[in-house]
Order: C-alpha cells, then sequence, then structure tokens
C-alpha cells in the first residue's frame, strides 16, 4: 500500500516539497468540509498503488519471497580497510548459513531506503483500504530471545514485524478485522505484558506518552527534572495536578 509514497520519495526526495505534500494530506484530513474526510486520502492512495511501480528492485522482491528474514545493511570504509573486511566476513557467514547477499546499485539502495521510510505510512493506508483497526507499537527484546510475542489470534489480520539489527528492538503493526469490534487497547496492553514478562521492555524508543504507565525509577526521575510537573503533565500515569498533587485531595474550587 505504498507504493505512491515511495515513487513519490523518489521524485522528490526527503524535505520541503514532500514536507508540504504530507501537510496538505493532514490538512484535508482534519479540515475538509465532506464526509469521512479523515480517510479519503489513504482511501486513494490505497485504490491506484498497483498503478505505481514496485517500491523493491526485482531481485529484493525474489528473495522475498524465498526467506523469512530480510536485512538493510549500510556500510562504508573510513580508511583503515573497514569495508573490505566486513565484505569478507559477510561472505563467510554467507557460505555457513543458508542466506542470500544483494548487493545494490546506487539506484536499488534509494529504493530499499525509500520503502524503509514508506512502511509505517503504508500500514495506515493499507488498514483503510481494507477496513481493518490497527496500532503501532515499539519495543525491545532480550538479546537472547529469538520468539515472536504472542498476539491475540481471533481476526487478526496482519502483523508486521521489523526493527534495528543489533540491539533487538522491534517496531511492530497489527491489524484486526473492523467488523469483530476488536479490543485495540486491550490487545496492545496484553502485548505490553507479553514483552515484559519475557524481560523486554514497552515501549522502547517513542516514550510513554499518556498511554503507558511508566516504571517508578522513570516516574521519579521525571518528578526531579520537573518538580512542579509544567513540562508533561500527565505522562506515563503522572497526575495532571500542580507538583503532582493528588487529584482527590485537592481542595474544590469554591464558588461565591
Amino acid at each position: 500500500a505504498g507504493r505512491g509514497l515511495c515513487f513519490t520519495l523518489g521524485v522528490f526526495g526527503i524535505g520541503s516539497t514532500l514536507k508540504r505534500l504530507w501537510d496538505t494530506k493532514v490538512l484535508f484530513e482534519n479540515h475538509a468540509p465532506i464526509p469521512y474526510a479523515e480517510i479519503v486520502p489513504d482511501k486513494l492512495l490505497y485504490a491506484v498503488n498497483n498503478l505505481f511501480p514496485s517500491a523493491l528492485p526485482s531481485q529484493v522482491m525474489t528473495q522475498t519471497r524465498q526467506y523469512g528474514h530480510h536485512m538493510l545493511v549500510s556500510y562504508g570504509d573510513f580508511g583503515d580497510g573497514e569495508s573490505e573486511r566486513f565484505d569478507l566476513r559477510l561472505e563467510r557467514f554467507r557460505r555457513e548459513h543458508d542466506l542470500a547477499v544483494h548487493v545494490c546499485t546506487p539506484q536499488e539502495a534509494g529504493q530499499a531506503t525509500f520503502f524503509r521510510f514508506a512502511a509505517a505510512p503504508a500500514f495506515r493506508t493499507w488498514c483503510v483500504g481494507n477496513s481493518a483497526d490497527g496500532f503501532s507499537v515499539d519495543y525491545v527484546l532480550p538479546k537472547s530471545q529469538q520468539a515472536v510475542p504472542e498476539l491475540e489470534q481471533r481476526e487478526l489480520l496482519t502483523r508486521m514485524r521489523y526493527g534495528h539489527f543489533g540491539c533487538n528492538v522491534v517496531h511492530e503493526d497489527v491489524a484486526y478485522a473492523s467488523q469483530a469490534h476488536p479490543d485495540l487497547d486491550r490487545v496492545k496492553h496484553l502485548l505490553k505484558d507479553t514483552v515484559e514478562q519475557i524481560g523486554g521492555k514497552l515501549p522502547a524508543e517513542h516514550g510513554h506518552g499518556t498511554e503507558y504507565m511508566a516504571p517508578e525509577w522513570t516516574l521519579d526521575r521525571w518528578k526531579r527534572m520537573d518538580p512542579l510537573n509544567i513540562f508533561n503533565p500527565g505522562i506515563g500515569g503522572l497526575p495532571l495536578t500542580r507538583r503532582y498533587a493528588d487529584p482527590d485531595e485537592t481542595e474544590p474550587n469554591k464558588t461565591e
């Protein structure tokens, strides 16, 4: 569902033009005086998706059908033979394991990079186009943990996992059939419990916001940094009141 965005990235790159196009989409979704304005742009993008060329090079697409995991590696040489040593180690690893290596041309490298940036926005387009309810999370797993955390399977349509090689941070997009009226908040917190039971943390990178309860040590650090509670009131389960006063103990406003 992200071919249009990948094509746009290829034409304009990541910069001011792309930002203006994206801001126009958001403006339409939030303010256009028509019914269902918030989903019209993604419905249109989904409908015309196959009119755009494939987002990935043909060789990469072939490998996606042959293997279950794929890694995008960018590396360079700073003058001491790093890239040559990496090539040798990679070739040795390839001979010892069932894997394939494709060295991208500069054009193919651009396509692969754009695909990475388009993955998350394309998930929303896919959900809108398929009348699905979805959510996105990020979590970190212990480096020794290779199993995929379990999810509620009833009416599960897809789960897309991508992450950072080495630090084991996973970004995951999950979609359920809308007609089943899934309780996404409940499913999300069940996933959080599962991740933490195996030694991981959710969220990992993008903060707790007002959606997740932060650990006590994190709350204590925030309180020391912001004793008046004016920077991010309500974050991580903290109260909205000044100086973190208990809302139940604050004196109600008096009327005369």
